[in-house]
Order: C-alpha cells, then structure tokens, then sequence
C-alpha cells in the first residue's frame, strides 16, 4: 500500500513538474475584439409578436383620429405587418436565435507564482454608436449618424429625426493557466463576467410630435431594450507567434448566474469570445 502510495506521489510530482516547466509567464498585455451574444429566443418569438399587435393597435387608434380612411390604414397595417412577419422568418431561418456583439478593448495580465495557476487576467471591452459611426466614417462607408426626412399628415409636414443610442460593455477576470510550446500556446481558464448593454433613440423623434402619437411610441417599450448578466465562463485560448508577440483567439463557454432583461427579454448567450494580438513581458 505504501508502494502504491508513493508510486502515485511520484507521478502527480512529476505531472505538476512538467506543467511548470511548460508553463509560461502571463505578464502581458492584449488588443483585440472580444465578444459575447446576445439569445434574442424569447424575444423573437414571444415578445415581438406582442408588442407589434399593441404597437399596430394604437397606431390604428391615431390614425382613425387622424381621419385617414379606413381602408389606407388596413393597407398599411397591413403591409408593416407583413415585414416584421418577414423578418422573424428569415432570423429563423438561419436556425440560430444567438448572434453575436462585437466589442473593442483588451487586457491586462499579472504572473503568479504557482505551479496550477499561472496568472490571473482582467479584461474587458465596450461599444457605442459614437465607436460605430467613427469606424464607419474612418472607413469611408457613408453611414449617415441619424435617419431624418419628413412626412405629411393631413396637410401638414412634419419632420423626423431618428438618432439611435446604443452601449454595451464586457468586464472579466479571471485565472488562467498556460502550456507553451516556444512558437505557440494553449491557454485554459475560469472566471466570471459583467455585461451589460442597451439600444435606445435619442428624443426629440418627431418634431413636433403629432398629438396622441406618443401613445405609440410607448407600446414600443423603447426603453426595455436592454440587458445585464453576471456570469461565470470557462476558457480555452490559442496564441501562435513569437514568445513576446502572439496571435490569440480564445473562446468561453458562459454559464449566466443572473439575468436581468429588459421588456423586450434579450438574454446573454452562452458564447463568448475574444481575437486579437498580445504583447508578453
């Protein structure tokens, strides 16, 4: 018994040995793209549906005050219903109801001097529309900042401005281990995370807003397109390159511990992510 006893002593020393000979120092710091998605389930197929026969149903209310004819506003009605009817199928379609966020940002590493843990990593990323429409402009793509134009009801103009208002962020930290074979490395890691986002439209929308129009906007629940999650994730990375500068990929599977979306119930998926360069020290 006390052979055996010390026969396993000897392999689990040479195991923890042979780890912290391969592993490599976790001093650096990342740029990249991280991610995570966003499972828009529950709101494609309940919540949608929901607030577009509300919505309709108050627009159909202004309209008839309005004195628009009753057969225009059934043929209106009609063919916006028909749209987002359109657009749920073709999201279904692709048989995935998880898309993912893109963010920008990186991390930051510290060395810890032991044989199971190599280190410990905080990182995070974020994204607004300040970040989008200045790619988009950097990239010559012509991406106008707001959607204006004007529209005539009963004889009268009314004009539009539609700006959207979109942030969300990632924070994690987490500890991490990593194998590293000279030109390339495998990393393996747990922690948690902190996300958060939200879509709006900056007001005024419409000025000036048409009396009893504002009823339609709050069937909208414009306010309830937002989501929070705190959760834990499990990691697996990647890096090619040279000891000091490296390609990395990595991806985490999350298990959210609590959620809190908005009306509209977008959720925090189960995948996360990250691609970009690191810098070791």
């Amino acid at each position: 018994m006390k052979k055996k006893t010390l026969a396993l002593s000897c392999v689990i020393s040479m195991l923890l040995i042979a780890l912290a000979a391969m592993g490599a120092s976790c001093g650096g710091i990342s740029f990249g793209v991280p991610f995570y998605t966003v499972d828009l389930t529950e709101t494609l197929e309940e919540t949608i549906p929901g607030i577009v026969d509300n919505s309709l149903d108050a627009l159909d209310l202004w309209l008839r005050d309005l004195g628009m004819p009753t057969t225009e506003i059934d043929a209106l009605l009609s063919e916006i219903s028909s749209s987002i009817t359109d657009f749920i199928s073709n999201i279904k379609e692709l048989s995935t109801t998880s898309f993912p966020i893109p963010l920008v940002g990186g991390s930051i590493e510290f060395g810890l001097p032991l044989v199971v843990i190599d280190g410990i990593r905080l990182s995070g990323g974020m994204l607004n529309q300040a970040i989008l429409f200045g790619a988009a402009d950097l990239l010559n793509l012509g991406v106008s900042n707001s959607i204006d134009g004007e529209i005539e009801i009963n004889g009268s103009t009314t004009e539009y401005s539609i700006t959207p208002l979109f942030s969300t962020f990632m924070l994690s930290t987490d500890v991490v281990k990593r194998l590293d074979l000279a030109i390339a490395g495998i990393s393996f890691g747990a922690g948690v995370d902190l996300i958060q986002g939200q879509i709006g439209l900056a007001a005024p929308i419409i000025d000036p807003l048409p009396s009893g129009f504002q009823s339609v906007l709050d069937e909208l629940h414009l306010d309830g397109l937002s989501w929070s999650a705190f959760a834990a994730h499990a990691s697996l990375g990647v890096e090619v390159g040279l000891p000091f500068l490296r390609l990395v990929g990595e991806a985490r599977f999350m298990l959210p511990i609590s959620q809190t979306p908005g009306s509209w119930k977008i959720k925090v998926g189960r995948w996360a992510g990250s691609v970009g360069l690191v810098i070791r020290f």
